[in-house]
């Protein structure tokens, strides 16, 4: 509506200069933009041109009432809204029954509502309206009174609210807290520490979304906080122990390049030499390297690569040339081996031929058209020479069959004797030889099978029936063994207390003779020959012991006689030592008496003692000559003993 000049001013004096509802003072200029004119209950027409329902606001507090009235289409802001605008017709009491009214209406609202939050706000303004009512005591205690039953219930919704919101706030920081602590707990864990940081981002940026208290939101902070901080002290731990691991592994791997390109200079396998680079660069995989570490390093990789595809290149000149002069020689060796199999009879010969030339073919270098070339050739040769072995294979069955039917006939007759025949080893031997003369002939698998078979069994029937002889052969050769080892052992007896050694001997030389021809088990006769060894070396010992006795007390015996010769030879000489020394005395004596005149009686008698003396000598020289003989013969007895 378009208000007047007149009733600006007349407005300008009813409020005095100031904002009807915050009483801020207007400037004296009435085009002062911070003037608003504001209509209360305009949807009233008949009340358009009163001034009564026009009240000056400043600017603040016109934006204030239009939001007012934008967030409750219904509102209708009355008088008492405006303690400064000083209506002429809107009394103290109109301003009370207004006011209440619209208490009750609020009353109404809140009771029918959950949201107190801001019905807090509306008490204020309405309690900021009341005090600048300036209500007497009775007025302002009933309109009090409605304002407490309000907030009466609005504290009680507000009481209900903050104890759901506690159960809200705990159960979101209990379940908030547990999947922080699952986040913490794998980022303690895991070496991803890109993914443990986004996790523990996930879970911040959650809880900022989430209503918390604030002690529980500043613990989980803390939490969260202290595991970034963890999260980063390990990894600069790890990114340092990264980088020490990247220069170790940087030097080993240089090593390995090194040596590798060493050996690809100095190898004449191509092959090899590739392989040995391609197990050097697959080195890289899954290895710790700075980026220019390992550019650097496959940037040698690969210029060795290159260095190795030029020499291959001149490797492939000379492969080429190679294969030229392996196709001209093998083509050769082809067509003299199929030349061959084509006049032989000998297919096996002619065979190895042609795969002796194939095997040449597969061990030499060859372009693959020539290599197939030539192997079709050898194929079809042996395709040729399968034909010409079927043929040969006919006459092969017919001999086959003659064979056979000769085979069945000497095998039907070595086993009706083996079946008839009672000297096992015989039909045994019947049987080998019939089995022998099959290996020799030209029989099919099943012809040869079949007479095997049917020796097989007979060989099983042998066997059966020399099984039963053998139980009877068992117990006959028992007890002739208990029979001879009761006389071996009966002999060995009488070597220790008889000295009949010949008849012992003779008793052993028979139980010897009787061992060789009475049926026993092979370990029964060597049993046996060992005891009879063993008496026989019991015997010899014990006659060489009695023999040896003997000869001891024959040896004892001369030894004394050679003794007692010996010193009778002694006594002999000293006995002649002694009458030679009593000649010489005599002839000295002589001597003398020679030259003395009439000594003839005892010159003869000196004469007498010498010859008697010289006799003796002679006698006892006789003596030693006899005990010498004697001691010679004995001597000459004891060396032959």
């Amino acid at each position: 509506m378009e208000i007047t000049e007149q009733n600006k001013q007349k407005l300008w004096e009813r409020q005095k200069g100031m904002c009807g509802l915050c009483g801020k003072k207007f400037d004296e200029n009435k085009d002062n933009l911070d003037l608003n004119y504001y209509i209360s209950n305009s949807n009233e027409d008949s009340m358009v041109n009163s001034i009564n329902h026009i009240t000056l606001v400043c600017t603040f507090c016109n934006q204030y009432l239009q939001n007012h009235q934008k967030n409750d289409d219904n509102l209708h802001i009355k008088k008492y809204y405006f303690p400064y605008s000083n209506f002429g017709d809107y009394s103290i009491e109109d301003s009370i029954r207004d006011l209440t009214e619209d208490i009750k209406l609020f009353e109404k609202a809140v009771k029918s509502s959950n949201e107190w939050r801001n019905a807090f706000n509306t008490v204020k303004e309405f309690n900021k309206i009341i005090y600048g009512l300036n209500l007497s005591r009775e007025h302002h205690s009933e309109v009090y009174n409605l304002i407490n039953s309000i907030q009466d219930i609005l504290y009680k919704r507000q009481q209900e609210e903050h104890q759901k919101l506690e159960s809200i706030l705990i159960d979101n920081y209990n379940s908030l807290k547990q999947k922080i602590d699952y986040a913490i707990h794998n980022s303690e864990l895991t070496n991803d520490f890109k993914e443990a940081r986004e996790h523990l981002l996930v879970f911040q940026n959650e809880f900022k979304e989430v209503t918390l208290s604030k002690e529980h939101r500043e613990e989980l902070v803390s939490l969260l906080n202290k595991a970034f901080e963890d999260l980063n002290t390990r990894f600069a731990r790890q990114k340092e122990s990264y980088e020490m691991e990247c220069s170790e592994n940087y030097l080993i791997l240089k090593k390995k390049i090194d040596d590798a390109i060493e050996i690809v200079k100095n190898s004449n396998d191509i092959r090899k030499a590739r392989l040995v680079l391609i197990n050097v660069q697959n080195e890289f995989k899954g290895l710790k390297l700075k980026k220019e570490q390992r550019e650097e390093q496959y940037s040698r990789i690969q210029n060795a690569f290159e260095e190795l595809n030029k020499q291959q290149q001149l490797e492939q000149q000379e492969y080429e040339k190679e294969c030229a002069e392996n196709y001209a020689k093998l083509t050769e060796l082809v067509a003299s081996s199929i030349e061959f199999s084509e006049i032989t009879i000998i297919f096996k010969e002619a065979r190895e031929k042609l795969i002796e030339a194939q095997n040449a073919i597969k061990n030499s270098k060859l372009k693959k058209d020539h290599r197939e070339e030539l192997f079709q050739k050898i194929r079809t040769a042996f395709d040729t020479l399968s034909e010409r072995q079927n043929i040969e294979r006919d006459s092969y069955d017919k001999e086959c069959n003659d064979n056979y039917n000769m085979l069945k006939a000497n095998i039907e007759g070595a086993i009706i004797f083996a079946q008839n025949s009672t000297n096992f080893k015989q039909a045994r031997e019947t049987l080998i030889s019939a089995q022998n003369a099959i290996k020799g002939m030209r029989l099919k698998k099943e012809q040869r099978e079949e007479l095997y078979s049917n020796i097989r069994e007979t060989f099983n029937e042998l066997n059966r029936r020399q099984s039963e002889e053998r139980e009877i052969f068992e117990k006959e050769t028992s007890e002739n063994f208990d029979k001879l080892n009761k006389r071996a052992e009966q002999i060995s007896m009488e070597i220790e207390i008889s000295n009949d050694f010949r008849q012992i001997r003779e008793n052993l030389i028979a139980i010897q003779n009787e061992l060789r021809i009475v049926k026993l088990k092979k370990e029964q006769r060597d049993e046996l020959f060992n005891k009879i060894r063993s008496a026989f070396e019991n015997f010899d010992k014990k006659r060489n012991e009695y023999k040896e006795n003997i000869k001891k007390e024959k040896v004892e015996k001369l030894s004394n006689l050679l003794v007692n010769l010996e010193d009778k030879l002694v006594r002999i000489e000293d006995s002649i030592s002694w009458d030679v020394k009593s000649l010489e005395f005599q002839k000295e004596k002589l001597a003398q008496i020679n030259l003395m005149p009439e000594s003839e009686s005892q010159k003869a008698e000196v004469l007498k003692i010498i010859q008697s003396i010289e006799e003796r000598i002679k006698d006892k020289q006789t003596s030693i000559n006899e005990v010498k003989a004697r001691i010679l013969s004995i001597q000459a007895e004891l060396n032959n003993l």
